[in-house]
């Protein structure tokens, strides 16, 4: 691993945001009206809600600064969120690029973001955060850039002051990656990532060299492989509690710079993590990703950001929202905050899940049953 760098720190003052910032704004509680964000489709959502659920505006800004990863750190009560692609000349240096944001105070009345500009770092997307063998750290994806100083790739994040970054893989043997977009961690502590062509086609990356498909680094080994191929553009990555399922979305129907194709891939799938016999002696390896298939389609756009909780549901970020599912595919509901852009969702504390939607930030409260999956273990 090369040695360890540090971020340069800009810190956003309340100034930036304001007048437009309105934290804990409330906009909706349950209703029986048509205007309600809650769309309940079976009964059991009832039970994830709670009785008093409520979607609330953590921050209103005038930059895209809330697009990605909602990755929760408890023990500093804090969020890494990533932003869209912008230009500001304050910030930017007027490139086009993704920064990273650090949402603190999270649980108060009075949180605050700061922009991590890491000079190292080319345009991070997503990840989740690694706890294993005593580690306490940030599994973050990146797109890269066309300089090859500043590789596209996976990194560990140290989720305290300096933030150092340490990279982990940022080529499969001589191919460059694409532009990784997600990341989930597993039981075993291998961290499965995606990798489409997003860089390329929106003038981030060179030509691609690899085909759209997932990979599984193994921090033990220092070694990845090729996991499952054949998407459109594989997306948001997430896993069973158990480790034994793994779901991989394909936004495949949005091919890139704003092209859309109706009748490409936008179906989540799920596939069987297993070992399996192999050799003469009947000996066990792998993993390996087995019994692909059509898990869930969003009735409306695609599954970008995808995680799990600790009962198994699946939850999706589409187009028109936070979309929940059950282990076995049943649509359970959707919370529906109509912005289109937005790209992940993060759990926090139990009954607290963030939603990115662009400009704005949401909170939603709901029962303290329901956890994330491997927010605390």
């Amino acid at each position: 691993m090369s040695s360890l760098v540090n971020f340069l720190l800009l810190v956003l003052t309340t100034a930036l945001c304001a007048p437009a910032c309105s934290n804990g704004h409330v906009i909706a509680r349950r209703s029986s009206s048509a205007a309600s964000p809650f769309v309940i489709s079976s009964p059991a959502f009832e039970t994830i809600l709670g009785t008093n659920p409520k979607l609330s505006v953590v921050f209103n800004v005038t930059l895209p600064l809330f697009h990605e990863a909602g990755i929760y750190h408890a023990p500093t009560d804090s969020m890494f969120i990533v932003s869209d692609t912008f230009s500001d000349p304050s910030i930017t240096n007027g490139e086009m690029i993704q920064v990273l944001v650090h949402v603190t105070n999270l649980s108060t009345d009075n949180p605050q973001y700061t922009i991590l500009n890491e000079t190292s770092l080319a345009n991070p997307v997503s990840g989740a955060r690694y706890l294993h063998n005593g580690a306490d750290l940030i599994a973050l994806v990146c797109i890269g850039s066309m300089n090859d100083a500043t590789p596209a790739g996976l990194f560990f994040l140290n989720p305290y002051p300096p933030f150092n970054v340490t990279p982990l893989t940022t080529s499969y043997g001589n191919y460059p990656y694409n532009s990784p977009d997600d990341a989930t961690v597993f039981p075993d502590g291998s961290i499965y990532f995606t990798d489409p062509v997003y860089g390329f086609t929106n003038g981030l990356r060179p030509p691609p060299y690899l085909p759209n498909q997932v990979y599984r680094y193994d921090p033990a080994t220092n070694t990845t492989r090729a996991i499952v191929d054949a998407f459109g553009r594989p997306n948001g990555v997430t896993h069973s509690p158990d480790g034994t399922i793994l779901y991989v979305g394909d936004t495949g129907a949005n091919i890139g710079n704003g092209t859309i194709d109706t009748q490409g891939q936008r179906s989540t799938y799920a596939f069987s993590v297993r070992m399996l016999p192999s050799g003469v002696d009947g000996s066990m390896a792998g993993p390996f990703v087995t019994d692909r298939r059509v898990f869930a389609m969003p009735d409306v756009g695609a599954n970008d950001g995808l995680k799990t909780d600790l009962n198994g549901n699946v939850w999706g970020q589409s187009t028109d929202g936070l979309h929940v599912w059950t282990p076995s595919g049943e649509q359970l509901g959707k919370v529906l905050y109509g912005d289109g852009d937005g790209g992940n969702l993060g759990f926090a504390e139990p009954g607290e899940v963030y939603l990115m939607a662009e400009q704005v930030l949401y909170k939603l409260e709901i029962s303290n049953t329901v956890v994330g999956t491997g927010v605390f273990t």
